[in-house]
């Protein structure tokens, strides 16, 4: 609801490719401020509440329709309330609300969708799926008393979409002021703006104030939608969102991360990484950092256990003059294990890297959460790895833990030996929530 229009106050806020990305070239910077004048003069006429909004917006309805869904969706969500982090926790930006007080749970940040949190609230993120064009989506989750500065965002064209799902008792005392409009929240009914008017929230009650917030392009017409195409496609892939995206999956799968963090250490910048269908290898696939093509080698849709090795010694016959490491489970390294003798009897200085659970240990949780606690032929009985590789006359060590594999395989990569470390660990997280997309109803 608006208590106050003014159309001669808020001004909307300079364009930049990101917050922390612009381009001193004076014709690139000026192209940017004539496309981004011509962006805000095509935008629809914003702020929009209520009925208002969804005439202008109908797909938004979407929400409407799926209010209850959402809700319950909420309400699990807020039932792990603690484990909700505050935004400077997962965006690091300028604007910071003091302790936790402002809690995000994000579920698509420019095209990454975060697939562990959607899948927390299933029916929310059918609902946002139906819109098209989202490109961020989140619950925004402001405690009693607290207060979000006046801040704006930095790329012209970007219509922000409030929906709120809980609000204090006294909404009139928990507000948003968009541009000089002063708005204050009721459940259910949308609110829409334009990103780039400086907007200030303030809760004055006791009570926590819950809304969805969807991002997505407003639509522009040629050639104006190639540019910010281009900037949405530029954004999606910078640095800063990359690592926002990283760092939620750091939240789940610290421990894979951890190795694969020591090995990116030790591994120089034109090393290749051959990885097997193991816990480590299926987290490297979306989180080990590769500075450069054939870099990284996989088995790609095949899911060939067990030729990581192989492969890893033909990548270092293409390229000698390059670091190799082939990363591998027990189970997996034993298909091949034959080829030590290989790499000893022909020079071919690969270092093996192999994480000992003593299981099939992707079989096994499978077996355990799909099938009843049925575990059948997944456990290993295994050699001692490090002993088996000096018994074929190649350099042998052990580790434990990330620092001990980044020392062991410094060592390795010094050395220029055929090389195999052998890593003891236990169980690891589940990293199957962040590789393969949940299944979004209808």
């Amino acid at each position: 609801m608006e208590t106050d229009a003014n159309s001669n106050v808020g001004h909307k806020g300079r364009f930049y490719l990101t917050k922390h990305i612009w381009v001193p070239q004076e014709p690139i910077e000026n192209l940017n401020l004539k496309m981004s004048d011509m962006i805000l003069r095509r935008m629809p006429k914003l702020p929009l509440s209520g009925e208002d909004a969804i005439r202008v917006f109908p797909v938004l309805t979407e929400l409407k329709k799926s209010h209850d869904k959402i809700k319950a969706d909420l309400q699990y969500l807020l039932s792990h309330h603690d484990e909700i982090p505050a935004l400077h926790e997962v965006h690091p930006r300028d604007l910071y609300v003091h302790g936790r007080a402002w809690r995000t749970f994000l579920l698509k940040i420019w095209g990454h969708e975060i697939t562990e949190n959607t899948a927390a609230v299933p029916d929310t993120y059918a609902a946002i799926s139906r819109i098209p064009g989202v490109h961020t989506a989140l619950f925004s989750i402001l405690a009693g008393r607290a207060e979000i500065e006046p801040h704006r965002g930095s790329a012209a064209g970007v219509i922000r979409f409030h929906y709120p799902l809980i609000v204090p008792k006294e909404p009139e005392k928990c507000w948003i002021e968009i541009g000089g409009h002063h708005f204050f929240w009721t459940e259910g009914e949308p609110l829409v703006f334009d990103d780039t008017r400086e907007h200030w929230v303030k809760n004055q009650t006791d009570e926590t104030r819950v809304v969805l917030i969807i991002d997505f392009n407003a639509d522009m017409p040629f050639p104006v939608n190639l540019f910010t195409g281009l900037r949405y496609n530029l954004i999606r892939r910078s640095a800063e969102v990359k690592e926002q995206v990283q760092a939620l999956y750091r939240r789940d799968l610290a421990p894979q991360l951890a190795f694969l963090d020591a090995i990116r250490a030790a591994l120089p910048e034109d090393g290749i990484l051959v990885e097997d269908l193991t816990q480590v290898g299926y987290v490297a696939r979306i989180a080990f950092a590769v500075h450069g093509p054939r870099q990284y080698i996989s088995s790609g849709y095949q899911g060939t256990l067990g030729h990581a090795y192989p492969s890893a010694l033909g990548a270092k016959v293409a390229c000698p003059d390059r670091a190799v490491v082939a990363l591998a489970g027990d189970g997996g390294f034993m298909y091949n294990v034959q080829e030590l003798a290989t790499a000893v009897q022909h020079g071919i200085n690969v270092v093996a890297i192999v994480f000992n659970d003593g299981a099939y240990g992707n079989v096994k949780r499978m077996q355990r959460e799909f099938y009843g606690n049925r575990v059948i032929a997944s456990d290993l009985v295994n050699p001692d790895f490090v002993r088996l590789a000096d018994s074929f006359g190649a350099f042998a060590r052990s580790a434990d833990d990330p620092d001990g594999l980044r020392d062991a395989l410094e060592q390795a990569l010094a050395r220029d030996a055929p090389a195999l470390i052998e890593v003891k660990v236990g169980e690891f997280p589940d990293p199957w929530q962040h590789i393969v997309l949940p299944r979004v109803r209808g």
